[in-house]
């Protein structure tokens, strides 16, 4: 387990170091321009960064005096690593990640929820002649996954340890999402741990088989992802970070009203064609933010040895707008 939480800070900090770079020295301000605040979000191209775009396409960040665009990046510390540099000001980031960052006392704060795992949308998934038939079969296999200590294998470690099988013996594998597929033809995988749009290109082009569903079970529709700040620059900027909120808040409740605004959202910032979203598994999108909700993800990292003590999730959730905040 230290071995894993080592890779990820090691992770996190090569994607700052590279973030800072490219960014160089306007990185860490908010420019602005006809009275709006320019920012940028990073984000992974992933179903949870939807209502983001939702609130593009609606002019709900604009509403909120926010110039707003995507900085799509390849892995989940990438995400955190750009807040944590400044070369962006919001992050979709998964949960895990968020909660190994700050216990490491990284400046990182949840914002608002960005996304619940829902059936279907998310997990581990073989070619359809793989031996591998169940949970227990995982034992000892390679299987990749975006980041280690992520959401993915805090989620699978403590889904597996609910059904008697030895975790810890599972040989992680990272890579981007968008490599998985080759990896598992190429034999350089024996299982792929996936979120959408993934989970469906994989059964589409090559037939994957599930060998079991992440949100069933102890990890039924757990918190998946959220946005996130550096606390510093909120510290900083708090209409900013209120007004990213409440522009969020508008996405989902529009969202919400009008059925397929999600989909036709996702090719928007992914490379999928409007058929393909057609076939997707969606995630829940919340439309408030629980602090004891996103705690199962922080037990969940506790016990199966992410983290060696209780973390305090509320701490790191920056102060939520009241319901009905205009």
């Amino acid at each position: 387990m230290k071995g894993r939480k080592a890779l990820l800070t090691a992770a996190l900090a090569v994607a700052a170091v590279s973030a800072a770079m490219v960014t160089a020295a306007n990185a860490s301000s908010v420019h602005h321009s006809r009275a709006l605040a320019d920012i940028t979000i990073a984000s992974l191209p992933v179903a949870d960064s939807a209502l983001a775009q939702v609130a593009m396409d609606r002019g709900y960040f604009t509403q909120r005096g926010l110039n707003a665009k995507f900085s799509i990046v390849a892995t989940g510390p990438a995400t955190t690593a750009a807040i944590v540099s400044g070369s962006a000001q919001f992050s979709q980031s998964n949960y895990a990640t968020l909660i190994q960052a700050r216990s490491q006392r990284v400046p990182v704060t949840i914002v608002t929820e960005a996304a619940r795992a829902a059936a279907g949308f998310t997990g581990v998934y073989v070619l359809p002649d793989s031996s591998i038939q169940s949970p227990k079969d995982l034992e000892g296999k390679r299987v990749s996954t975006s980041v280690l200590g992520g959401i993915g294998p805090v989620l699978i470690d403590r889904y597996l340890k609910s059904k008697g099988v030895d975790y810890t013996k599972i040989q992680w594998v990272q890579m981007p999402f968008g490599n998985m597929g080759a990896a598992l033809q190429q034999k350089q995988i024996d299982a792929a741990w996936v979120v959408e749009p993934i989970t469906t290109q994989l059964k589409e082009q090559l037939n994957a088989r599930q060998v079991f569903d992440i949100s069933s079970g102890i990890t039924q529709n757990v918190p998946f992802a959220g946005w996130a700040t550096n606390q510093n620059w909120a510290k900083a900027h708090p209409g900013l970070v209120r007004a990213f909120q409440l522009a969020i808040r508008d996405a989902g409740a529009y969202a919400k009203a009008h059925k397929g605004t999600i989909r036709n959202a996702i090719p928007e910032y992914t490379t999928l064609k409007q058929a393909d979203v057609s076939k997707l598994h969606l995630e829940a999108y919340p439309d408030t933010t629980s602090a004891a909700a996103i705690k199962r993800v922080a037990d969940y990292m506790k016990d199966t040895g992410a983290l060696s003590t209780t973390f305090h999730v509320q701490n790191m959730i920056w102060p939520q707008p009241k319901a009905g905040a205009k």
